[in-house]
């Protein structure tokens, strides 16, 4: 009864509750629940959702109603972004997924705000509505955000017994030319050789829920106890994208070209089965690499 913005077939789908099985009271208030929210994302966020039972002169069949008042009709009005100094505001509104004149949907405006707070840019992210306790035929949605710092610094020294003792030392924007891009370059140093590296990182490319990484490297290992050094120059590109709240998908591709040598051998080597110059040819190597993760921690 009331019920206007779905068809009858529609509720009767989406209810639990069944002509022929037992009434459960339960069910009823789940029910209730049910099409509210189904109503609700279709701009009526005011609806309200009644249900009423009559039993037959035996008392063993029951007539159930549902109620429905659906209130206003409510559109998403503008919204305003305060605090985002660096961070470009298309990067904002692509979270949201409401473009001002569509109807008003509760559940898109908190998604919206779960993807800003993911984002990783930002230290609080604050939002207030208007016009949405007063009934207003739209609704304005105000967000107070604080950035955090957007350069950073980071240094490690330390020993492990197959480095030696080594230091690192890197640097990197999270928040290149407020694109919500990570930009870095990290260096370290070592008793077995050294290694230089460029990166860059994107989340949500092309406006997915997708995260890119990419990188360039050399690398120069002199391994302990080895007649022999190896000089290293390759890039990873990656992609990341979520499958649930908990599984990851994931491709990478790797490409490396490796030149190993001994230095420069002696004669006695050269003449001798010590030295096979085929073994320190150059090598192009090219990985790729899919894998699923699913991560079970509750936090």
């Amino acid at each position: 009864e009331g019920l206007t913005v779905i068809t009858e077939d529609q509720a009767l789908r989406e209810i639990s509750t069944r002509a022929g099985e037992p009434l459960r009271p339960h069910l009823l208030e789940s029910d209730k629940g049910t099409l509210a929210a189904i109503i609700s994302e279709r701009g009526y966020p005011h609806v309200r959702v009644e249900a009423e039972t009559g039993l037959n002169q035996e008392g063993a069949l029951a007539r159930v109603k549902f109620s429905v008042n659906e209130g206003p009709l409510v559109r998403m009005g503008n919204t305003y972004f305060v605090g985002n100094f660096r961070t470009r505001k298309r990067i904002l509104d692509r979270e949201l997924r409401m473009d001002p004149g569509e109807p008003f949907s509760l559940r898109e405006m908190i998604r919206g705000q779960n993807g800003i707070r993911s984002l990783g840019i930002f230290q609080t992210v604050r939002y207030r509505t208007f016009g949405l306790r007063e009934m207003r035929d739209d609704v304005v949605l105000v967000a107070n955000l604080e950035e955090r710092p957007p350069y950073y610094i980071q240094s490690s020294v330390g020993y492990e017994s197959n480095l030696g003792f080594y230091g690192r030392a890197g640097a990197g924007d999270r928040n290149v030319l407020g694109l919500n891009k990570e930009l870095w370059a990290e260096a370290q140093a070592s008793q077995t050789g050294e290694r230089t590296e460029l990166g860059l990182k994107a989340p949500r490319i092309f406006g997915t829920r997708i995260t890119s990484l990419f990188n360039l490297y050399y690398e120069r290992i002199e391994p302990f106890n080895q007649e022999f050094e190896v000089d290293a120059v390759g890039s990873n590109l990656g992609f990341v994208a979520p499958l649930s709240s908990r599984a990851f998908s994931s491709l990478n591709f790797r490409y490396e070209r490796r030149d190993l040598s001994n230095g420069d051998p002696a004669p006695e080597e050269r003449a001798g089965d010590l030295f096979d110059q085929d073994r320190f040819e150059p090598r192009n190597v090219f990985v790729v690499t899919p894998s699923i993760t699913y991560d079970s921690r509750d936090s």
